[in-house]
């Protein structure tokens, strides 16, 4: 399920039925985030064994105005993923190492590279390297994401700056 998240996160929290017991087991979600709740939450429900079930349908539509957070704080985004990520990382590093786990783990670097998270994408490779898990393969797909992150990032800033500058 990890995997799913990592590779394709587009589970938006308007169409999610969640069981009470998962609250009970797990909590609720972190308050302490603003930006990213949401995918805290999902990863804690999919490391407690809960699957994520998706139909083929958008059942939400979304909008992009220059008052969200997403306009008005982006450094929240990279500084809130950093605090989550670190301790995800160690997480999967000690209690994983399982079949899953190289899959996990890659997936998860893979998605910071292309999400542009630097500060825990490194921290995941010096863990690969430091458990003699990195290899050459590992390091061609990184530096093509990396290309192609940067390419689809200043494509974003383009879009973004047209539709906010547009909606003034």
């Amino acid at each position: 399920m990890l995997v799913k998240i990592f590779k394709n996160y587009s589970i938006n929290g308007c169409s999610l039925l969640i069981p009470k017991n998962a609250f009970d087991e797990i909590g609720y979600f972190n308050e302490r985030y603003r930006y990213i709740q949401d995918v805290d939450y999902w990863v804690r429900l999919a490391l407690n064994g809960y699957n994520f079930i998706g139909i083929g349908n958008v059942c939400v539509k979304s909008r992009i105005h220059r008052q969200q957070v997403t306009a008005t704080m982006p450094h929240l985004y990279y500084e809130e993923r950093r605090l989550m990520g670190i301790p995800l990382v160690d997480q999967l590093f000690n209690e994983f190492k399982n079949k899953e786990f190289k899959y996990i783990i890659e997936a998860y670097l893979y998605d910071c590279v292309k999400k542009r998270h630097e500060y825990v994408s490194n921290y995941i490779m010096e863990k690969l390297k430091s458990n003699n898990m990195f290899t050459l393969n590992i390091w061609f797909k990184v530096r093509l994401y990396k290309l192609l992150s940067a390419w689809k990032y200043g494509l974003k800033r383009l879009y973004y700056r047209f539709i906010i500058s547009g909606a003034r």
